[in-house]
């Protein structure tokens, strides 16, 4: 206990007040900013400019991820493929993630062998973000695909196999 009361002796309390924060925070005003023009290079990371144009939901882009994740599915369940002829047709449609999370599957491993229905959009609630159900002969996948702009194409992020009943 002595120990204690010698350590607070030599602390000492201020009479300075102190400051209270401001009421309120203003947002930064960016709205005077000049875009950067395209093709400019970054000289910090040496990436050029190029300005993103905002997807929109509209019927084109409907069709369109209709259309990556039937495709996605037929590369994706063909299990008679050697891995690396398979890996080799399906990775350039992945997105970075998936083909890290996809590069050692095995293809004689996935239970479907044929695409035998219309995919059809489940959710799309972005619209750089889609899940299609894609029916095969070994149940219905949803493949989840997304896009950064509305320039880019539709990429493969996920494969969920179908429920066990």
């Amino acid at each position: 206990m002595a120990f204690l009361a010698v350590a607070l002796a030599g602390c000492s309390t201020s009479e300075e007040p102190v400051s209270e924060p401001p009421a309120t925070i203003s947002s930064p005003n960016f709205s005077n900013l000049t875009p950067l023009p395209t093709g400019f290079l970054d000289e910090d990371t040496g990436e050029t400019y190029t300005p993103h144009t905002e997807p929109q939901w509209d019927a084109a882009s409907r069709k369109s991820a209709v259309t990556a994740g039937e495709e996605a599915m037929r590369l994706f369940a063909r299990p008679t493929l050697d891995q690396a002829t398979w890996w080799e047709e399906l990775s350039p449609l992945m997105n970075d993630v998936a083909r890290k999370d996809y590069a050692y599957v095995q293809p004689q491993s996935i239970p479907a062998n044929k695409v035998t229905g219309p995919g059809k959009i489940v959710e799309e609630d972005s619209a750089s973000v889609v899940r299609i159900e894609v029916p095969t002969n070994a149940g219905t996948y949803v493949v989840i695909l997304n896009r950064t702009d509305a320039d880019s194409p539709w990429k493969i992020a996920r494969y969920i196999f179908p429920e066990k009943d």
